[in-house]
């Protein structure tokens, strides 16, 4: 059985199956469009997360290494001081256990050697003397000393220079010289 259509009756449904194909067309792109959007969103948050907990942690391994300095210049305060240095290297130790993790590796490890090596400093100071060689003494003594310049080094934070300072940087101060 054949059914005859008038051009109009064609035309209408030409136009009804452009619409309805234009229709899906537009609704299946509208669908993609708006889940990458939610995607490239979630990335973004997942992102800003993550700056914002690295920023976090930075923040504290910042202050973790300004107290390690203050720790470690307190037990080199001590090297030579017997009646204070078993106090201040177990201060330090405690003080090492609850805070190493926010130190960079390389000064996690020193740092606490460093706190031992400070601990029994009278004891390498009598084999220096009974050896009459101070060679291993003074590489110990080096390794206290520089332990400040590797918690320094660990922070590394950009300064401000005075140039950037008399151009009214943002961020810096905007005084006039």
């Amino acid at each position: 059985m054949l059914i005859s259509m008038s051009e109009f009756e064609l035309g209408l449904l030409s136009a009804i199956i452009g619409g309805l194909s234009g229709a899906i067309v537009s609704a299946v792109n509208n669908y993609i469009v708006a889940k990458k959007n939610r995607e490239s969103n979630e990335k973004l948050s997942k992102e800003s997360e993550l700056n914002k907990f690295r920023l976090s942690s930075m923040d504290k391994r910042l202050s973790v290494a300004q107290e390690a300095f203050t720790i470690w210049d307190r037990l080199r305060s001590v090297l030579h001081k017997n009646d204070e240095r078993h106090k201040v290297c177990q201060e330090a130790e405690e003080w090492w256990y609850k805070n190493c993790l926010f130190l960079a590796p390389s000064v996690r490890l020193e740092y606490f050697k460093v706190i031992k090596y400070v601990s029994i400093y009278d004891t390498y100071k009598a084999i220096a003397h009974e050896k009459k060689d101070s060679t291993e003494l003074e590489k110990i003594f080096s390794r206290i000393v520089n332990l400040s310049t590797l918690i320094e080094n660990s922070v590394s934070i950009p300064t401000i220079e005075e140039s950037e300072i008399r151009k009214g940087h943002p961020g810096a101060l905007n005084e006039k010289t």
